[in-house]
């Protein structure tokens, strides 16, 4: 399994600057502030403007991870070669799109938080773990191991596309002033989002 978990790392490293607990750690102060004020409308502007933030960053890490997993691969772990290495970096590519899904899930445990909604966002990891589980008990017995190797990867990816999927419905029922627009953001706001709460530099 070390084929799965190497490349794993090397997400987790690259996402770190944009960590999904951490910019909903940033955001919810905000966004639950205005809630109590009344003003659902600058509220739904703050976390449309913070999905879209979100949401170029997660693609742009996806991208990045798909086009340049070989030298990632090559500068993480320079002792992998020939087949272990072209392993490594078809499973990276396939991993990497999956943390991008895993940050906009975090934007919606954020949401769902500040509405006091806490069974749904924490019940949805559970899709993701079984996701990977189903994956191995299906394809356990079937596959060899690097064949399985990628199966769980794209099993991974499925479940994170789970957790966040299951969520939205919910965001999108509580939070009907919702506006998918950086721009929409009123000057306050964006100043307070380009200010990240402390907890955004630990977080991680």
């Amino acid at each position: 399994m070390l084929t799965y978990s190497a490349p794993g790392f090397a997400c987790r490293t690259c996402c770190r600057t944009c960590s999904a607990r951490a910019r909903s750690a940033s955001f919810i102060p905000v966004y639950a502030e205005l809630l109590e004020q009344g003003r659902e409308e600058d509220a739904g502007k703050v976390a449309g403007a913070i999905f879209a933030l979100l949401l170029a960053v997660a693609g742009a890490l996806a991208l990045f991870g798909v086009l340049l997993a070989e030298p990632l691969v090559s500068f993480f772990l320079p002792g992998f070669t020939g087949e272990r290495r072209a392993l490594t970096v078809v499973v990276s590519r396939i991993l990497f799109p999956m943390t991008g899904v895993l940050v906009l899930s975090a934007w919606s445990l954020g949401i769902l938080n500040s509405h006091r909604r806490f069974f749904i966002p924490y019940f949805a990891p559970v899709l993701w773990n079984g996701a990977m589980i189903t994956t191995l008990l299906v394809f356990g017995g079937q596959f060899d191991p690097a064949r399985l190797v990628v199966a769980l990867a794209w099993g991974a990816l499925i479940g994170g596309a789970l957790q966040f999927l299951i969520q939205l419905p919910w965001v999108l029922r509580l939070e009907r002033s919702l506006r998918f627009s950086w721009g929409g953001a009123s000057r306050p706001s964006r100043k307070q989002l380009r200010m990240p709460d402390p907890r955004f530099w630990g977080a991680g």
